[in-house]
């Protein structure tokens, strides 16, 4: 029995492999988006309030990231008495704040600064002459979802 002259086997199936080609191509597009999605969730916060990341003072960048919600931790040292220092985060993608203290339990507040959204922070912070404090610790707080990429100068 001879095919239909009009109908032919061969274009319908190079129609359904076409049409499982553009699913595929669908199919993978919609991964590469979700992970690209992702990818900005993926920031994680380096140092533990109990383990700060230690760094030297003056420092003029660090490249770090912040977890959404979450916080980094570092202690810069030497400071010295009567010195001023400004303490910047830089490159800041998402939105975050910014606290400098003068003890290991982030409690003694020197200085803060809170985002707006993202860019830059700093605050400025004179130690004290006769007041002891020899290393400042400093807390990039995360306030969003997303975490951050971002520079931290201390000079």
């Amino acid at each position: 029995m001879q095919p239909h002259p009009l109908r032919s086997r061969f274009p319908a199936r190079r129609a359904r492999t076409a049409w499982a080609a553009w699913l595929c191509v669908l199919a993978l597009a919609a991964l590469l988006a979700l992970a690209g999605c992702q990818a900005g969730d993926n920031f994680t916060s380096e140092g533990t309030k109990s383990t700060p990341v230690s760094i030297t003072v003056p420092t003029t960048s660090r490249q770090s990231t912040v977890g959404g919600s979450s916080s980094s931790y570092y202690m810069a040292s030497p400071v010295a008495d009567s010195t001023t220092y400004i303490i910047s985060v830089t490159q800041l993608v998402a939105d975050a704040d910014l606290g400098v203290f003068t003890d290991a339990s982030f409690t003694q507040t020197a200085c803060a600064a809170l985002g707006t959204g993202s860019g830059s922070l700093s605050c400025t912070y004179t130690v004290p002459s006769g007041s002891g404090v020899t290393t400042l610790y400093i807390q990039i707080k995360g306030t969003d979802s997303t975490g951050s990429d971002f520079l931290l100068s201390v000079q």
